[in-house]
């Protein structure tokens, strides 16, 4: 099975004044791996961290491409890949000072043959797309790390009384920001068709359902490059108010 794929980070309109998004494609005629990293920690700590990540990972993966390719089993892949980001969060933790905040979000897709794996943490998502007889099939495969999609927190509590908590929204896990990081993972098989979407919190909080669709029949229909373009058209037009970044992957039908 074969990819063609697509990605944009921007600045957008944020009052940090840089970009502290970070997008990662390495690609190889028999595997690729995406990943989407939102920084926070304002100034340069969260461009620090999701720079960090994406430097590791490239490495890693330079380090160890024929492995990957030719003796690497997909589980082993995936926890290579899984090891690199634990040590980095580490690293990212160990020389941050104790008065400063630095961490990142990751959304990371590995894709070789017909197989998928995804490791995240924070609110970064990857969504897998399909097309049905009538509209699109939008499944989100990450589950956000975000107070309320923890039980114990949201116990009792009415759907009013979760949704104005003073800690609606806040992130519960991140790379870097404590001493040891719990990855979220996740395997599975391409089907026939499939579309993935990897992506910050500042492109779906942006752009409603209906043009995020549309969106993606485009790139449904191989046209992943003009799919980035209307998405960022649409998230601009909305303000932008937070840097994005998204990549899109599908199957070449070539």
């Amino acid at each position: 099975m074969k990819y063609i794929f697509q990605g944009l980070s921007d600045q957008g309109n944020s009052p940090v004044k840089m970009n502290q998004d970070r997008i990662c494609i390495l690609s190889h005629p028999d595997c690729c791996l995406f990943v989407v990293c939102d920084g926070m920690g304002g100034s340069d700590h969260g461009e620090r961290a999701s720079e960090t990540l994406v430097n590791h990972i490239t490495e890693w993966w330079d380090n160890n491409i024929n492995r990957i390719c030719d003796i690497l089993s997909f589980n082993d892949i995936i926890d290579g890949i899984r090891q690199c980001i634990t040590e980095t969060s580490n690293y990212i933790w160990e020389t941050t000072r104790e008065n400063e905040f630095c961490g990142s979000t990751i959304a990371a897709l590995l894709v070789k043959n017909d197989n998928y794996g995804i490791i995240w943490a924070g609110d970064s998502r990857i969504y897998e797309i399909h097309k049905r007889l009538f509209g699109l099939d939008v499944k989100q495969l990450t589950v956000d790390d975000v107070w309320e999609n923890k039980a114990e927190n949201i116990a009792r509590k009415t759907e009013s009384e979760i949704r104005s908590d003073k800690n609606y929204g806040h992130l519960t896990n991140a790379i870097g920001i404590r001493k040891s990081v719990a990855l979220n993972i996740r395997t599975g098989t391409v089907a026939a068709g499939t579309l993935f979407a990897l992506m910050s919190d500042g492109i779906y909080k942006y752009i409603n359902r209906n043009d995020f669709n549309k969106c993606m029949q485009t790139a449904l229909h191989e046209d992943v490059n003009n799919s980035i373009r209307l998405i960022k058209e649409i998230v601009d037009r909305n303000g932008a108010p937070d840097n994005y970044s998204i990549i899109l992957v599908a199957e070449s039908k070539q």
